[in-house]
């Protein structure tokens, strides 16, 4: 099975090392990506559709259309309520404004891969939940 992921980012070695981490525990779990990297905010809402990612790593800082602007397009204006949203910012002080979009989890720069892991664990309990709901 294979679980589709998003990181937007304005750092490709930040989208390099989120990717490299996610294969790692994703086989961990038997499953496998696809993961799409963006480097701005404009770029993921261009290519947006409902039901293309399961999950999305966001940063919240970069030019254009932010990451809370993007969450704000995904759940409000696109009315997608599945996709999981793990927003990452080097500052914390967004953490009380991103409840309204219903994150998955908020993490800090620099990421480890203990950061990622606890995103991506219960991302698997959560989507395990959901492919049981619609198949049983």
């Amino acid at each position: 099975m294979s679980v589709k992921i998003a990181i937007c980012d304005d750092d490709i070695n930040v989208q390099f090392i989120i990717e490299g981490y996610i294969e790692k525990i994703l086989e961990k779990h038997g499953l496998k990506a696809e993961i799409e990297c963006f480097d701005c905010g404009d770029a993921l809402c261009e290519a947006y559709e409902a039901g293309r990612f399961d999950l999305i790593f966001l940063d919240i800082e970069y030019k254009g259309r932010n990451g809370v602007e993007v969450a704000h397009y995904i759940r409000e204006t696109m009315d997608d309520e599945y996709v999981q949203i793990a927003f990452i910012s080097g500052v914390s002080g967004y953490a009380m404004e991103l409840f309204d979009y219903r994150p998955i989890n908020f993490l800090t720069k620099p990421l480890g891969e203990e950061d990622v892991k606890r995103v991506i664990d219960k991302f698997v309990r959560l989507y395990s939940q959901k492919i049981e709901y619609f198949f049983v």
